[in-house]
């Protein structure tokens, strides 16, 4: 008999714990049984999965690498899984060469795998001489990368084979410099989208297989400065991509054209008009109908975090931290334009992750602080209904299934 599973990445930062749960789940009713942690001394996110040969790989999104007193950047780690009992056997364990490993991505021919790099908020001030003669100030950063690996046979992670910095623009708001965050494939595996948090705009990748390298495809899209776009989506069979932010409640569509260039379709909000969007506890008490408590450090920012479309292509779900909700967002299949169809409370705290199960007929939501993980039934408008099951499971994030 087949086995379902969801592996929850365990993000040890804003009250989260580090570790990758392991659930077991029911296709038939959504049922979620939790069977605990696997390495639970990793601060996970993101996942790649290669179905055809079991191997999950995962970032360990660090800003200071256990190997060293200080510095370093985070690790990426390729698991491989027994799909027997779910648990999850280390292949190897390589360095991102930068701080916050946050997004990782397979190429279609499995060969190879990229990484969007975070990045932290260390500066270097040295006393450089120049050609003036005279000494001057420089500033240096941490690396804000998106890097391309070479795969083993064996699936585990070989050499880091290029690397492209994202410098080429100036930054607003409260980032550093660049803070590339999202690297996700298209249907067909051209393009890979990186969303830019810190300098807000969106590149198209694609692979030159020949030299090993990343090569832009065409010139990156400009959002609105420090509106810090970050997870998206492609539509699954039309040239229709979609992405959220992290300093705005809006989401944008658009179509993309053989070449990698982005034309805008529309911007709606993940909200409705009459949600208060002033003051976070004002927007989770309107939506949840009552108050609740500020987290103990006081952090609740109102921003957008996980973002997932149906595998039909009609609904995107956008998960709403501050808010604890998760707004249904309905698409056009003609124009591609989006238009807001649901936002639902979830009962918990720092609302982060999702996926769709397989079959299109389950959204999973994870909570970061309070650990709560629902399964939530999918109507054939798209809309959610009440959650059929909950488990907990400290620190959630990423939601990854895997169909043994």
């Amino acid at each position: 008999m087949s086995k379902t599973y969801l592996y929850i990445s365990g993000w040890k930062e804003h009250g989260g714990a580090p570790g990758i749960g392991l659930i077991s789940f029911d296709k038939a009713t959504g049922a979620m049984t939790y069977m605990g942690k696997q390495h639970q001394d990793l601060s996970c996110n993101c996942t790649a999965l290669d179905k055809e040969n079991n191997i999950l790989y995962i970032t360990n999104e660090l800003h200071e690498n256990p190997d060293f007193i200080k510095g370093g950047g985070g690790l990426i780690y390729a698991f491989s899984v027994n799909t027997e009992d779910g648990s999850l056997s280390q292949l190897s364990r390589v360095y991102a060469c930068a701080p916050c490993p946050c997004f990782i991505a397979l190429d279609k021919t499995k060969k190879y795998l990229l990484l969007a790099n975070h990045s932290g908020f260390n500066v270097v001030t040295k006393a450089v001489k120049g050609e003036d003669g005279y000494y001057h100030m420089e500033r240096i950063f941490d690396d804000c990368s998106v890097c391309l690996f070479r795969l083993n046979p064996d699936g585990s992670i070989g050499p880091m084979v290029d690397v492209h910095n994202h410098d080429a623009y100036p930054v607003e708001g409260r980032a550093l410099h660049s803070r590339p965050h999202t690297i996700l494939p298209s249907p067909d595996g051209r393009f890979f989208a990186c969303c830019d948090k810190g300098d807000s705009h969106i590149y198209f990748y694609t692979l030159d297989y020949e030299n090993e390298k990343l090569v832009v495809a065409s010139e990156p899209y400009a959002e609105k400065a420090g509106s810090a776009p970050r997870y998206c989506a492609f539509h699954p069979t039309k040239p229709f991509f979609y992405h959220n932010h992290e300093r705005s409640m809006d989401v944008a569509a658009f179509s993309y054209d053989e070449a990698g260039v982005l034309s805008p379709i529309n911007v709606i909000s993940s909200l409705a008009p009459d949600v208060p969007t002033g003051k976070t506890p004002e927007t989770r008490e309107y939506l949840h109908g009552r108050y609740v408590d500020p987290p103990a450090d006081g952090f609740m920012p109102l921003e957008q975090q996980g973002f997932v479309i149906h595998p039909s292509g009609k609904w995107i779900y956008d998960m709403l931290n501050g808010a604890d909700a998760v707004s249904v967002l309905a698409i056009d299949q003609d124009s591609g334009e989006l238009s807001l169809a649901q936002t639902k409370p979830v009962d918990g705290r720092w609302v982060r992750g999702c996926a769709v199960s397989p079959d299109g007929r389950f959204l999973i939501v994870t909570c970061l602080q309070s650990g709560d993980v629902y399964s939530y039934p999918i109507g054939e408008d798209g809309l959610l209904g009440d959650a059929v099951s909950h488990v907990v499971c400290p620190g959630g994030s990423y939601a990854t299934f895997f169909e043994a």
